[in-house]
């Protein structure tokens, strides 16, 4: 019983084999990494006073202001998209995010020249960086959104360990290397989402229109979630280093590639050992992880663990499930990536931002006796559980989503198209059959979409489909979506038109 919750062998063999290098190595996971890196070297690189030209850390106003304008920039994309693409088709335009990001590193690395004001730079730093990041993020999401979620979930993971990887390397390298490559990565990420994978690109259109779907609905659920597990990792990770008494070098440095190896083990461990590996489960999974090694805080305060390693654990599980669950939440269901990653990824960096403010007000106001500490960390971990609540289910994405899937279909006897029924289904099921198959490979439906469609153009009722075909109700609403937006129709009897005109 212990381990009914795991694959059998046959079951992980047949996983194993569908790996291959690329699985680990490809364009999508170099860019992605890329990115990452990038943050890692600004923010945490900065914070280790690596990165700027005379040594000193960067000022926490600038990563403050740099999180508000990217939330602006997450937020603007999701409530006004259509605004947004037209802004990011243009052949030029298209390539403003590396290049604010670009712009806004070579402030950061200048902020504490005696030539220009330190409050000028640090401005620039933090709005530039915040828009060019957002925008460069966004495209990443509209990668993903077109990802299978089996090669996401091993996709982020490594690139997150890669990205580690490269920060590792820069801070043991001279402030003006890492500057380079810090102006660099940007653009090469850039060039992956915009050159290799044509994101954004002018007459290039999605080959699976977004479905429509309740934003608010959906911005009150993810964003509550997003936001809980933000403010209790970024709270709960700086009470760690003040108690302990760590410096951010000796914090982020020692211990990053350990703690993403360690992530990067356990959540593709998870995804080929789970007989469940959706991000819904894995989210469970990751919030059990955080949780522990929240709880492991007032056993470490006062002690002589001082790196950042436990935490950081929790940090890079925290920020992969958060993007796993957005990335899987978008393919899944077909909605539009500006909406999911702009209310997801903005509420996430709003609730680090919160908890950054909450924390140095806490830091300044209360005296860490062990009962604070483990104060504090009662909080966090009840932040974290309590977000698990927010995670959609599939019966609350079929509610956000507007479509109706039982459209033209409420009754299990009503009008059927012109050759189905039992009786001419059985005499003649061949001319049938035949129309169906011609239809979906002229609109290239998968095998499974081709079996819902057929029974769907029998009259059946998603419930009945359920039942013939063994599926869930989200997985049969699923399958619908995506055959009305790939035959480019919106209603039961389009549907059936274009059957019949076979």
């Amino acid at each position: 019983m212990a381990f009914r919750r795991i694959v059998d062998k046959e079951t992980l063999d047949k996983r194993i084999a569908e790996l291959s290098v690329s699985s680990f190595l490809n364009a999508r996971i170099l860019g992605f990494a890329f990115q990452r890196a990038w943050v890692f070297l600004l923010f945490l690189g900065a914070a280790s006073s690596t990165f700027t030209l005379t040594g000193e850390a960067i000022p926490p106003q600038v990563y403050m202001i740099s999180s508000i304008t990217l939330c602006c920039v997450l937020f603007a994309a999701a409530m006004r998209e259509e605004w947004f693409l037209r802004f990011n088709t243009h052949p030029i335009r298209r390539w403003m995010g590396p290049v604010l990001t670009v712009l806004g590193t070579l402030c950061a690395f200048l902020m504490f020249t005696t030539h220009i004001p330190m409050e000028l730079t640090g401005l620039l730093c933090g709005i530039l960086t915040g828009l060019g990041s957002g925008i460069i993020d966004l495209g990443y999401g509209e990668i993903y959104r077109n990802v299978p979620p089996d090669d996401t979930h091993i996709e982020i993971p490594v690139a997150t360990f890669y990205a580690a990887c490269i920060y590792a390397t820069m801070m043991l390298m001279p402030p003006a290397a890492t500057f380079m490559v810090a102006m660099v990565l940007p653009l090469a990420s850039a060039y992956v989402y915009l050159t290799v994978n044509h994101v954004w690109e002018p007459g290039r259109e999605p080959s699976v229109k977004a479905v429509p779907m309740q934003v608010s609905e959906f911005t009150w659920r993810i964003g509550a979630c997003a936001f809980l597990v933000g403010t209790a990792d970024s709270l709960i990770r700086q009470i760690y280093m003040h108690i302990n008494h760590i410096a951010p070098m000796d914090f982020y440095q020692p211990g990053m590639i350990l703690s993403c190896l360690v992530m990067m083990t356990l959540l593709v461990g998870y995804h080929l050992l789970a007989k469940d590996g959706t991000t819904r489960a894995m989210y469970k999974f990751v919030m059990f992880i955080m949780a522990f090694f929240i709880l492991l805080l007032p056993v470490l305060a006062g002690t002589s663990v001082k790196d950042g390693t436990f935490a950081l654990i929790s940090y890079n599980c925290f920020n992969v499930i958060i993007w796993m669950v957005l990335a899987e939440t978008s393919y899944t269901y077909r909605l539009s990536s500006m909406v999911v990653f702009g209310v997801g990824w903005g509420m996430v960096t709003l609730g680090v931002a919160c908890g950054q403010i909450v924390s140095t007000w806490v830091v300044g106001a209360i005296e860490f006796t062990p009962q604070a500490v483990s104060l504090a960390a009662l909080v966090c971990t009840l932040m974290v559980l309590w977000s698990y609540l927010f995670i959609l289910r599939e019966d609350d994405m079929i509610d956000i989503t507007k479509m109706d899937e039982e459209d033209g279909a409420d009754e299990e006897d009503g009008p059927e198209s012109p050759s189905s029924g039992e009786g001419p289904q059985a005499n003649h099921p061949t001319p049938f059959k035949d129309r169906c198959k011609e239809v979906a490979e002229e609109y290239g439906l998968t095998p499974r979409e081709t079996e819902v469609m057929m029974l769907f153009a029998k009259g059946r009722t998603s419930a009945r489909i359920q039942e013939e075909l063994v599926l869930s109700r989200g997985t049969v609403t699923t399958h619908l979506q995506h055959i009305y937006q790939k035959m480019d129709v919106h209603t039961k009897q389009e549907f059936l038109d274009k059957i019949e005109r076979k």
